[in-house]
Protein backbone atom coordinates (compact mmCIF):
# COMPACT_ATOMS: atom_id res chain seq x y z
CA UNK A 1 0.00 0.00 0.00
CA UNK A 2 1.64 3.73 -0.91
CA UNK A 3 1.02 5.93 1.79
CA UNK A 4 1.09 9.41 0.08
CA UNK A 5 -0.35 11.23 2.78
CA UNK A 6 1.14 14.68 2.96
CA UNK A 7 2.89 15.50 6.03
CA UNK A 8 1.05 17.96 8.40
CA UNK A 9 3.40 20.76 9.39
CA UNK A 10 3.21 20.22 13.02
CA UNK A 11 4.90 17.25 12.29
CA UNK A 12 7.49 18.34 9.45
CA UNK A 13 11.04 17.66 9.78
CA UNK A 14 13.64 19.92 7.30
CA UNK A 15 15.69 22.11 6.30
CA UNK A 16 13.77 22.94 3.33
CA UNK A 17 10.82 25.09 3.81
CA UNK A 18 7.57 23.16 4.47
CA UNK A 19 6.09 25.20 1.31
CA UNK A 20 8.69 23.65 -0.68
CA UNK A 21 8.09 20.04 0.28
CA UNK A 22 4.35 20.27 -0.45
CA UNK A 23 4.54 21.87 -3.58
CA UNK A 24 6.77 18.69 -4.94
CA UNK A 25 4.65 16.55 -2.69
CA UNK A 26 0.98 17.73 -3.78
CA UNK A 27 2.41 17.12 -7.59
CA UNK A 28 3.60 13.43 -7.33
CA UNK A 29 0.48 12.43 -5.04
CA UNK A 30 -1.84 11.54 -7.78
CA UNK A 31 1.00 10.00 -10.08
CA UNK A 32 3.85 8.06 -8.16
CA UNK A 33 3.53 4.87 -6.17
CA UNK A 34 6.88 4.88 -3.99
CA UNK A 35 6.23 7.25 -0.82
CA UNK A 36 8.41 6.82 2.96
CA UNK A 37 6.83 8.35 5.96
CA UNK A 38 4.83 11.12 3.47
CA UNK A 39 7.81 12.01 0.97
CA UNK A 40 7.85 10.49 -2.49
CA UNK A 41 11.58 9.33 -2.88
CA UNK A 42 13.18 6.38 -5.86
CA UNK A 43 12.27 2.87 -5.41
CA UNK A 44 15.34 2.11 -4.24
CA UNK A 45 15.64 5.08 -1.61
CA UNK A 46 12.38 3.50 -0.02
CA UNK A 47 13.99 -0.15 -0.09
CA UNK A 48 16.96 0.86 1.85
CA UNK A 49 15.10 2.94 4.57
CA UNK A 50 12.46 -0.38 5.08
CA UNK A 51 15.88 -2.74 5.60
CA UNK A 52 17.91 0.28 7.74
CA UNK A 53 14.41 0.26 10.13
CA UNK A 54 14.15 -4.05 9.91
CA UNK A 55 17.73 -5.02 10.29
CA UNK A 56 19.11 -1.73 12.70
CA UNK A 57 15.86 -1.85 14.51
CA UNK A 58 15.65 1.41 14.31
CA UNK A 59 11.75 1.77 13.25
CA UNK A 60 11.43 4.95 14.84
CA UNK A 61 13.70 6.62 12.97
CA UNK A 62 12.45 10.05 11.42
CA UNK A 63 13.18 11.76 8.20
CA UNK A 64 13.85 15.02 7.23
CA UNK A 65 14.15 16.58 4.57
CA UNK A 66 16.82 19.05 4.12
CA UNK A 67 17.35 19.25 0.25
CA UNK A 68 15.35 19.80 -2.40
CA UNK A 69 14.31 16.84 -4.99
CA UNK A 70 16.39 15.88 -7.53
CA UNK A 71 15.16 12.90 -9.31
CA UNK A 72 13.57 12.65 -12.07
CA UNK A 73 10.48 10.74 -12.74
CA UNK A 74 8.80 10.21 -15.82
CA UNK A 75 5.23 9.08 -15.77
CA UNK A 76 2.69 8.47 -18.73
CA UNK A 77 -1.01 9.08 -17.96
CA UNK A 78 -2.73 5.42 -18.17
CA UNK A 79 -5.91 7.70 -19.51
CA UNK A 80 -4.58 10.27 -22.08
CA UNK A 81 -1.26 8.51 -23.15
CA UNK A 82 0.32 12.23 -22.23
CA UNK A 83 4.11 12.15 -20.35
CA UNK A 84 5.15 13.75 -17.50
CA UNK A 85 8.49 14.19 -15.73
CA UNK A 86 7.79 14.62 -11.42
CA UNK A 87 10.35 15.60 -8.91
CA UNK A 88 10.63 13.10 -6.01
CA UNK A 89 14.04 12.63 -3.37
CA UNK A 90 16.45 10.57 -3.61
CA UNK A 91 18.02 11.73 -0.45
CA UNK A 92 16.57 11.87 3.46
CA UNK A 93 17.91 13.46 6.51
CA UNK A 94 18.28 11.36 9.29
CA UNK A 95 17.20 11.87 13.41
CA UNK A 96 15.98 10.37 16.13
CA UNK A 97 12.56 10.94 18.04
CA UNK A 98 14.59 12.11 21.39
CA UNK A 99 16.50 14.75 19.84
CA UNK A 100 14.92 15.44 16.23
CA UNK A 101 16.97 18.48 15.55
CA UNK A 102 20.05 17.03 15.04
CA UNK A 103 20.74 14.94 12.08
CA UNK A 104 22.50 11.32 12.68
CA UNK A 105 22.94 11.30 9.06
CA UNK A 106 21.50 10.72 5.83
CA UNK A 107 20.93 8.09 2.95
CA UNK A 108 20.72 8.30 -0.54
CA UNK A 109 20.29 6.09 -3.56
CA UNK A 110 22.20 8.34 -6.54
CA UNK A 111 22.99 7.32 -9.94
CA UNK A 112 22.78 3.32 -9.08
CA UNK A 113 24.86 3.31 -5.89
CA UNK A 114 23.30 3.21 -2.17
CA UNK A 115 25.11 6.08 -0.08
CA UNK A 116 25.65 6.35 4.30
CA UNK A 117 26.33 9.67 4.93
CA UNK A 118 27.78 10.99 8.49
CA UNK A 119 29.79 13.86 10.06
CA UNK A 120 31.77 10.67 11.77
CA UNK A 121 32.20 9.40 8.74
CA UNK A 122 35.74 10.20 7.34
CA UNK A 123 36.41 8.53 3.61
CA UNK A 124 40.15 9.24 3.19
CA UNK A 125 39.27 8.37 -1.07
CA UNK A 126 38.08 12.23 -1.03
CA UNK A 127 39.54 15.80 0.19
CA UNK A 128 38.54 16.83 3.44
CA UNK A 129 35.48 19.06 2.80
CA UNK A 130 34.15 17.27 -0.42
CA UNK A 131 30.96 15.82 -1.09
CA UNK A 132 32.22 12.61 -0.23
CA UNK A 133 34.00 12.77 2.64
CA UNK A 134 31.86 12.20 5.00
CA UNK A 135 30.14 9.56 3.32
CA UNK A 136 30.13 5.66 2.20
CA UNK A 137 28.72 4.08 -1.29
CA UNK A 138 28.20 0.80 -2.32
CA UNK A 139 25.91 -1.05 -5.00
CA UNK A 140 25.39 -3.20 -2.01
CA UNK A 141 22.34 -2.53 0.05
CA UNK A 142 23.41 -5.47 2.40
CA UNK A 143 27.43 -4.04 3.06
CA UNK A 144 25.33 -0.52 3.31
CA UNK A 145 22.93 -1.82 6.04
CA UNK A 146 26.36 -2.61 7.84
CA UNK A 147 27.54 0.59 6.90
CA UNK A 148 24.89 2.46 8.40
CA UNK A 149 24.70 -0.05 11.88
CA UNK A 150 28.51 1.44 12.47
CA UNK A 151 27.76 4.90 11.70
CA UNK A 152 23.92 5.82 11.96
CA UNK A 153 23.74 5.41 16.08
CA UNK A 154 22.07 7.45 18.27
CA UNK A 155 23.15 9.88 20.15
CA UNK A 156 25.40 9.98 22.71
CA UNK A 157 24.10 12.56 25.98
CA UNK A 158 27.64 14.35 26.04
CA UNK A 159 27.52 14.67 22.03
CA UNK A 160 24.11 16.60 22.33
CA UNK A 161 25.06 18.48 25.29
CA UNK A 162 28.24 19.55 22.99
CA UNK A 163 25.48 20.58 20.05
CA UNK A 164 24.25 23.04 22.18
CA UNK A 165 27.22 24.04 23.52
CA UNK A 166 26.68 27.85 22.11
CA UNK A 167 23.62 28.11 23.78
CA UNK A 168 24.86 28.47 27.28
CA UNK A 169 27.67 30.33 26.11
CA UNK A 170 25.42 33.22 23.92
CA UNK A 171 22.75 32.86 27.01
CA UNK A 172 25.31 34.10 29.71
CA UNK A 173 27.19 36.37 26.69
CA UNK A 174 23.37 37.96 26.49
CA UNK A 175 22.74 38.39 30.45
CA UNK A 176 26.31 40.03 30.74
CA UNK A 177 25.90 42.04 27.65
CA UNK A 178 22.49 43.32 28.67
CA UNK A 179 24.16 44.80 32.22
CA UNK A 180 27.01 46.02 30.79
CA UNK A 181 25.07 48.27 28.01
CA UNK A 182 22.64 49.59 30.73
CA UNK A 183 25.42 50.73 33.01
CA UNK A 184 27.87 51.99 29.85
CA UNK A 185 24.37 54.01 28.86
CA UNK A 186 23.98 55.82 32.42
CA UNK A 187 27.34 55.95 33.40
CA UNK A 188 29.11 56.86 29.82
CA UNK A 189 29.21 60.92 31.60
CA UNK A 190 30.97 63.58 29.81
CA UNK A 191 33.97 65.43 30.83
CA UNK A 192 32.15 69.13 31.74
CA UNK A 193 30.01 66.79 33.90
CA UNK A 194 32.55 65.16 35.70
CA UNK A 195 34.37 68.63 36.43
CA UNK A 196 31.32 70.30 37.56
CA UNK A 197 30.02 67.23 39.62
CA UNK A 198 33.42 66.85 41.33
CA UNK A 199 33.38 70.54 41.85
CA UNK A 200 30.58 70.33 43.74
CA UNK A 201 31.44 67.59 45.74
CA UNK A 202 34.28 69.50 46.83
CA UNK A 203 32.52 72.63 47.65
CA UNK A 204 29.48 70.58 49.42
CA UNK A 205 28.30 67.39 50.47
CA UNK A 206 27.65 65.40 48.23
CA UNK A 207 24.37 66.37 45.97
CA UNK A 208 24.43 65.27 42.39
CA UNK A 209 24.05 68.78 40.32
CA UNK A 210 23.69 67.39 36.60
CA UNK A 211 21.04 65.24 34.87
CA UNK A 212 23.59 62.47 33.71
CA UNK A 213 24.94 62.30 37.43
CA UNK A 214 21.72 62.16 39.21
CA UNK A 215 20.30 59.49 36.21
CA UNK A 216 23.40 57.39 37.37
CA UNK A 217 23.22 57.54 41.31
CA UNK A 218 19.29 56.19 40.58
CA UNK A 219 20.15 53.69 38.44
CA UNK A 220 23.09 52.66 41.23
CA UNK A 221 20.66 52.82 44.03
CA UNK A 222 17.54 50.91 42.30
CA UNK A 223 19.56 48.36 40.00
CA UNK A 224 23.48 49.19 41.06
CA UNK A 225 24.02 45.56 42.67
CA UNK A 226 21.84 43.24 40.21
CA UNK A 227 23.48 44.76 37.72
CA UNK A 228 26.74 44.40 38.62
CA UNK A 229 25.81 41.30 39.29
CA UNK A 230 24.87 40.19 36.31
CA UNK A 231 27.67 41.99 34.52
CA UNK A 232 29.92 39.25 35.86
CA UNK A 233 27.33 36.61 35.19
CA UNK A 234 29.38 33.26 35.36
CA UNK A 235 26.67 30.69 36.71
CA UNK A 236 26.96 27.13 37.31
CA UNK A 237 24.55 25.52 34.41
CA UNK A 238 23.36 22.12 34.46
CA UNK A 239 22.03 20.33 31.07
CA UNK A 240 18.94 18.75 30.44
CA UNK A 241 17.86 16.36 27.49
CA UNK A 242 14.37 15.03 27.66
CA UNK A 243 13.80 12.31 25.79
CA UNK A 244 10.32 10.18 24.40
CA UNK A 245 10.23 7.88 28.01
CA UNK A 246 13.07 9.49 30.06
CA UNK A 247 15.48 12.66 30.92
CA UNK A 248 19.07 12.87 31.53
CA UNK A 249 20.90 15.57 32.93
CA UNK A 250 24.57 16.67 33.78
CA UNK A 251 26.27 19.52 35.07
CA UNK A 252 28.89 21.17 33.25
CA UNK A 253 31.56 20.75 35.77
CA UNK A 254 30.87 17.41 36.36
CA UNK A 255 33.07 14.07 35.21
CA UNK A 256 30.44 12.05 36.25
CA UNK A 257 28.40 9.99 33.39
CA UNK A 258 24.84 11.71 32.94
CA UNK A 259 21.89 10.77 35.43
CA UNK A 260 18.82 9.60 33.55
CA UNK A 261 15.51 9.87 35.21
CA UNK A 262 11.68 8.13 33.94
CA UNK A 263 10.36 10.03 36.95
CA UNK A 264 9.99 13.30 37.18
CA UNK A 265 10.25 13.43 40.74
CA UNK A 266 13.37 12.31 40.65
CA UNK A 267 14.56 14.93 38.88
CA UNK A 268 16.35 17.50 42.38
CA UNK A 269 13.75 20.38 43.30
CA UNK A 270 15.83 23.42 42.21
CA UNK A 271 16.20 21.61 37.87
CA UNK A 272 12.59 20.93 38.34
CA UNK A 273 11.49 24.02 39.45
CA UNK A 274 13.35 25.86 37.00
CA UNK A 275 12.64 23.14 34.18
CA UNK A 276 9.03 24.15 34.72
CA UNK A 277 9.64 27.74 33.93
CA UNK A 278 11.53 27.31 31.15
CA UNK A 279 9.50 24.46 29.51
CA UNK A 280 6.73 27.40 28.88
CA UNK A 281 9.56 30.06 27.55
CA UNK A 282 9.95 31.18 24.24
CA UNK A 283 13.27 28.73 22.59
CA UNK A 284 16.04 30.76 22.92
CA UNK A 285 15.12 33.06 25.13
CA UNK A 286 17.55 33.91 27.97
CA UNK A 287 16.04 33.93 31.71
CA UNK A 288 18.87 35.18 34.72
CA UNK A 289 19.05 32.37 37.23
CA UNK A 290 16.67 29.95 35.51
CA UNK A 291 18.53 29.18 32.18
CA UNK A 292 17.68 28.74 28.62
CA UNK A 293 15.62 27.10 26.26
CA UNK A 294 17.46 25.85 23.07
CA UNK A 295 14.95 23.41 21.94
CA UNK A 296 11.16 21.58 22.64
CA UNK A 297 13.86 18.89 24.54
CA UNK A 298 17.63 20.55 25.40
CA UNK A 299 17.86 23.07 28.15
CA UNK A 300 20.34 24.78 29.86
CA UNK A 301 19.63 25.08 33.29
CA UNK A 302 21.41 27.84 35.41
CA UNK A 303 21.92 26.24 39.24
Amino acid sequence: MTDNTIISPDKYLGHRSYTNYKTYAEDAQPHHKHWVDGIPVVAELKTFVQELRVQLRLRNLRLCVDKSPSANIHHIDPDTGGSMTLLVWNTVALAHPDVPKLRVGWVSFVNGVYVVGSEKIHNERFRRGSNGYNSKQSKDITKMVKVARQYLKPFEFNEVQEAYSYAAASAVRDICGEARGKLHQKLSINQIDIATELGNMIAAGYAPVTDSFRAAAQLMQDEGLELRRLSNYKPRMCFLWSKENSLAYKYSDSSEPPVEITNLNDLPENLRNKLSVLSIAEEDSVIPDVGVRCTNTNYWVFV
